[in-house]
């Protein structure tokens, strides 16, 4: 059984994984869910920034993957908002300059085949 809405620990399979990207550029949405399928991980919805959130409270995803290279600013704009709904979601920012971890919110380097991204939703949800 994967992790409950109470509970966003261990998915015991990747295609368990919920993932829900939000970025303005409809290229890396198409790549990263093309990418993320690839490996695995059930995309449940693809969106602009402004519509995480939302989006999030309906498709209930164990992780949010947020495109910060456009706006790293932005981008943590929309990975507070998706904090403020209570939900028990892991937030990933792909941005350039190098990985940090705080609380929910991973900064992930940026990485043109997705590999540091893959590696850390794999390791956030036991696989």
């Amino acid at each position: 059984m994967g992790a409950t809405a109470e509970e966003p620990g261990k998915v015991r399979s990747l295609h368990r994984v919920r993932v829900l990207l939000a970025a303005a550029d409809p290229r890396f949405l198409r790549a990263a869910t093309f990418l993320l399928e690839r490996e695995g991980f059930a995309v449940v919805g693809a969106c602009e920034p402004d519509d995480a959130p939302g989006l999030a409270r309906a498709e209930r995803p164990h992780a949010v993957v947020v495109d910060g290279n456009a706006s790293v600013a932005a981008a943590g704009r929309t990975a507070l908002a998706i904090e403020a709904t209570g939900l028990p979601v892991h937030v990933l920012v792909i941005a350039s300059g190098g990985g940090r971890r705080g609380g929910p919110l991973t900064r992930v380097a940026e990485c043109g085949s997705f590999v540091e991204l893959t590696r850390e939703l794999r390791r956030l949800y036991g696989s």
